[in-house]
């Protein structure tokens, strides 16, 4: 085998027991998903019955099925940098160790315009079915934690293409950013 293929083979084999290492436990049912505990994030029940994860109607949501949260961000930064930032980056942007290694086809930038279009329910889907290069993680990550992940994508994507105009210009003042 070649180097590269060695290191591809290796990185590859890296992401695949970093995802394994991490999981805590395998999906719950609908049952258990209603009686989480107080530091897991719950979703409705339907988004767990296994004929529904990721069908037509979870693509089409543009809101996760719960109130998004700090503490819902921050579940979703926690798992997007477990299970995600080793192929797509840290910001989402897919330059990783990973993809310089020579991962092959590269991870998607989750910043091209293509994908910032998409509902966020489009990225729910992908994270549990995968695509053509991309594994699934429908059998690893419990439903909430896979909403929690798309709605962490969207938040990546609107502060890597946010207007500064937006920010008020007291916080701006404050902050010491020009008006």
């Amino acid at each position: 085998m070649s180097g590269r293929c060695t290191r591809c083979a290796a990185a590859g084999l890296l992401c695949y027991l970093l995802a394994v290492a991490c999981v805590e436990r395998p999906p719950c049912s609908a049952a258990a998903s209603a009686a989480a505990p107080l530091d897991r994030v719950a979703v409705a029940p339907a988004n767990d019955a296994p004929g529904s994860d990721g069908d037509a109607r979870d693509r089409q949501r543009e809101l996760p099925p719960v109130a998004v949260s700090a503490a819902w961000l921050a579940r979703g930064r926690q798992r997007y940098d477990i299970m995600c930032a080793v192929c797509h980056g840290r910001v989402g942007d897919g330059l990783s160790l990973v993809a310089q290694a020579g991962l092959r086809p590269a991870p998607a930038n989750l910043h091209s315009d293509r994908l910032r279009q998409l509902p966020l329910g489009s990225f729910f889907v992908v994270a549990t079915r995968g695509t053509a290069a991309m594994p699934a993680f429908g059998a690893w990550l419990d439903a909430g934690d896979r909403w929690a992940i798309a709605t962490y994508v969207r938040t990546l994507q609107l502060s890597q293409d946010a207007d500064v105009g937006l920010i008020p210009t007291a916080v701006r003042l404050d902050h010491g950013w020009d008006p």
